[in-house]
C-alpha cells in the first residue's frame, strides 16, 4: 500500500509543476526543487532532486487519480521522469503523511530537519529545523505523523 497526503491547513498553496528524476516516489516524499527542465508542458517545470542543506523544499501532493477503478489513491506512485505537482513548504501550513517518510520515530512535539541525499524528513538534531511533529496518529488506517513547517 502506497502513501497518502492529507493537506489539512495550506490556505495559500504554492503549488509548482515538476517532473520527476529516476526514483520512484509516493505522495507526501520530501523533494528539492531543482532548476527549470524543459519539458512538453511549454512551461516552468522544476526538476525533482534528492534534499540537500540550503534547498528549496517541497513535498509531492498528485492529484493520484487512477483509471482504473480497481484502484485508489493508496496505489499511485510517481514514475521515473513523470510530471507532478509539488507543494513548497511554507511557515504555518499543516499536512498529515505517512510514517515512512520520516526517518526514524518521532514524538509529537519534536521537530524536524531535512535527511540529505533522501526524500525524507528525520528528528531534529544539528541541521536548520524545517517542521514541528503535533501529532501522531492513524490517519485512513495509514500510521502517520500531522506536521506543521516552521
Amino acid at each position: 500500500m502506497k502513501a497518502i497526503i492529507n493537506l489539512d491547513k495550506v490556505k495559500y498553496p504554492d503549488v509548482v509543476t515538476a517532473k520527476n528524476g529516476a526514483d520512484v516516489l509516493e505522495n507526501g516524499a520530501f523533494v528539492a526543487l531543482g532548476g527549470l527542465v524543459a519539458d512538453r508542458l511549454g512551461m516552468d517545470c522544476y526538476k525533482i532532486e534528492k534534499l540537500a542543506e540550503g534547498c528549496e523544499l517541497g513535498f509531492v501532493a498528485d492529484v493520484a487519480l487512477m483509471y482504473d477503478e480497481t484502484k485508489d489513491e493508496r496505489d499511485f506512485e510517481l514514475a521515473a521522469n513523470a510530471i507532478t505537482r509539488v507543494y513548497r513548504a511554507k511557515k504555518g501550513q499543516g499536512i498529515t503523511i505517512a510514517k515512512k517518510h520520516v526517518s526514524g520515530t518521532v514524538v509529537a512535539g519534536d521537530k524536524l530537519e531535512i535527511k540529505a541525499t533522501s526524500y525524507q524528513l528525520q528528528k531534529h538534531s544539528s541541521g536548520a529545523a524545517v517542521a514541528r511533529v503535533l501529532e501522531v496518529y492513524n490517519w485512513e488506517g495509514q500510521d502517520s505523523y500531522y506536521i506543521e513547517f516552521i
